[in-house]
């Protein structure tokens, strides 16, 4: 008799751990391209289609990536007070998202 088996919960455990961890490669990658785009010092302030300039650098320190493992989805959030405000004149994370997305979906792809 010739006989194999088959650890399905051991194989969905290793699968379900690679997502996870692209999707933290994927929400880092983005946060980090958040901090590049708004890390031009200023003043002056950025002109209207310009991404918004670093003064304190409060809202580029303020990224934050967090992995919800039971939805499997990534958030990123800029904690700073302040960033919805400026997101609402000067939109730089979904902006930097729409950028970016073919990237961010090679990175979740490519870790499955």
């Amino acid at each position: 008799m010739a006989k194999i088996n088959i650890d399905v919960p051991g194989y969905v455990s290793k699968m379900r751990g690679r997502a996870i961890a692209s999707l933290e490669d994927a929400g880092f990658f983005l946060a980090n391209k958040i901090r590049e785009n708004i890390s031009d010092q200023g003043p002056p302030h950025s002109s209207p289609g310009e991404y918004p300039k670093s003064i304190t650098g409060e809202l580029r320190d303020s990224a934050f990536v967090s992995v919800d493992e039971i939805n499997m989805r990534v958030t990123v959030e800029m904690k700073a007070d302040h960033a919805i405000h400026v997101e609402n004149i000067r939109p730089f994370v979904s902006r930097t998202f729409e950028e970016n997305a073919d990237e961010v979906e090679k990175i979740i792809k490519a870790g499955l």
